[in-house]
């Protein structure tokens, strides 16, 4: 990273103090100061990701590495929690609020506008106590600094909010830290090795719970239900981000690869799934649902009964998926076109059942509108959506926190890209707890399920260095 570039920001940004100072007037009201800088292309973001963390434990990370595009978040500039019924539509208000601050300045043309973060959980309710106690459950960020590569072109962007009370001075001092740290290359950092906690009943226990499911299913109450498991592991000191990130990079390129940390913690994965995203006025979003594999968990070829073959089963999962999104979407867009038939995707040894939706989104739409439309899919909760919750909540002996949630960014007109935290795990201090899920339709089978999430877990015990 060029180190002349951020003298640069540096000396406008003193200006743009200056002017958001006056603009502020006698007044206490806050004025954000917002300036964009070009920066030298071929710059690592999962190396910013790590320089971050020397001056800030708030930074965040989303890429889909195979299309070359990627936004990393250093630091806050603003933070606001929702939670609740309205968590979605309380973001959106937050969201337009924070636009229409004054912007003393833009500085040079040519980069994105200010981009917010923001993730949510998989329910609305808060978290009481467990893993995710005093973690929010819906996150709008602001950030203090953001990178962003797009279309081949690199830009970094500094956030301020500055007051008639803000001093000038100060103000210069404390980006000039900021940006030596994020300049100077970061040391490179190896993670503890990792065990597993063994759980002899979490096989047997899984075999009630979906034989529950299937209860029900047969009596008509739900079509599907998706449970989750975890597993939890453990370290001899604290296990950090940066690693597991660079490799999940490395394996999985056409997965939205993301991080979200904050105090004490980070929250991280390699998602096949989009949500929804929003650009241009063009809507788009893609339904995974159904997974078949070629490969057992622990490598062995099967026989041919275990071939790739999508069966009666697979497809009506998929079916049950791909409608609902169609349903949704089509609330807020016209034009909309979907796949004929669903393609088959692969992601290491899982192959998933995918249909893609693009359409013109209507006059107005906001990211967060769309998110809350499709949140959650049946492929993450079930149909029909309450009473499967239902069976969720009571079912499973953890709290998903933000597995399985909405995690994405958005931009300064409501537009953005949101994906479905899935293939992830939560970091605290010297544990990792890891999150996989298994659609339950009729016809499913326990033992298949079961295996089906051992080979999700996959992808996250490879990037600690478990398997």
């Amino acid at each position: 990273m060029d180190a002349n570039s951020f003298a640069l920001d540096l000396q406008r940004a003193l200006h743009l103090v200056a002017e958001g100072i006056r603009s502020a007037g006698n007044s206490e009201r806050l004025v954000l100061i917002s300036l964009v800088q070009p920066i030298t292309a071929g710059v690592d973001p999962a190396q910013i990701f790590a320089r971050a963390g020397r001056f800030s434990q708030a930074r965040s990370f989303f890429s889909r590495p195979v299309e070359d595009r990627w936004i990393v978040n250093a630091g806050e500039t603003s933070a606001i929690s929702v939670s609740g019924a309205r968590r979605f539509h309380d973001a959106v208000l937050a969201h337009r609020a924070m636009v229409r601050s004054a912007f003393a300045g833009a500085g040079s043309s040519g980069g994105p506008g200010p981009l917010f973060f923001a993730c949510f959980g998989f329910s609305s309710e808060v978290s009481q106590d467990g893993p995710w106690k005093e973690i929010p459950n819906g996150l709008l960020i602001l950030p203090r600094w953001t990178f962003v590569k797009k279309q081949g072109s690199c830009w970094a962007r500094v956030n301020l909010l500055v007051s008639r009370k803000t001093c000038v001075d100060e103000a210069q001092d404390q980006l000039r830290k900021e940006a030596d740290e994020l300049i100077s290359p970061a040391e490179p950092f190896c993670n503890p090795p990792v065990t597993l906690a063994k759980d002899e009943l979490s096989c047997e226990r899984w075999r009630r719970s979906v034989g529950e499911v299937l209860a029900e299913i047969q009596r008509g109450k739900v079509a599907k239900v998706t449970l989750a498991r975890t597993l939890r592991l453990r370290a001899a000191a604290a296990i950090g981000p940066e690693p597991v990130l660079e490799r999940l990079l490395a394996a999985y390129p056409s997965c939205i690869v993301f991080a979200v940390a904050r105090p004490g913690m980070c929250f991280l994965g390699a998602t096949p799934e989009d949500l929804v995203s929003l650009e241009q006025g063009r809507a788009r979003s893609t339904c995974m649902a159904g997974s078949a594999w070629r490969v057992t968990a622990n490598g062995i070829e099967p026989g041919a009964e275990r071939s790739l073959v999508w069966g009666e089963k697979e497809l009506r999962e998929h079916a049950v998926t791909a409608d609902w999104v169609g349903e949704r979407m089509g609330r807020f867009c016209h034009e909309l076109d979907r796949d004929s038939a669903p393609q088959a995707v692969r992601l290491g040894q899982l192959y998933h059942l995918a249909t893609r939706f693009n359409g013109v989104a209507q006059s107005g739409t906001h990211v967060l509108d769309l998110v809350a439309a499709l949140h959650p899919t049946p492929a993450v909760g079930g149909t029909p959506l309450e009473p499967a919750l239902e069976m969720i909540r009571r079912l499973e002996r953890h709290d998903r926190g933000w597995y399985g949630g909405p995690v994405g960014w958005l931009d300064g007109q409501g537009g953005g890209q949101f994906g479905v935290a899935i293939r992830s795990a939560l970091l605290r201090g010297d544990e990792a707890l890891l999150y996989a899920g298994a659609g339950l339709v009729e016809g499913s089978d326990a033992e298949m399920e079961y295996e089906e999430t051992e080979m999700k877990f996959v992808p996250l015990l490879s990037a600690l260095g478990v398997a």
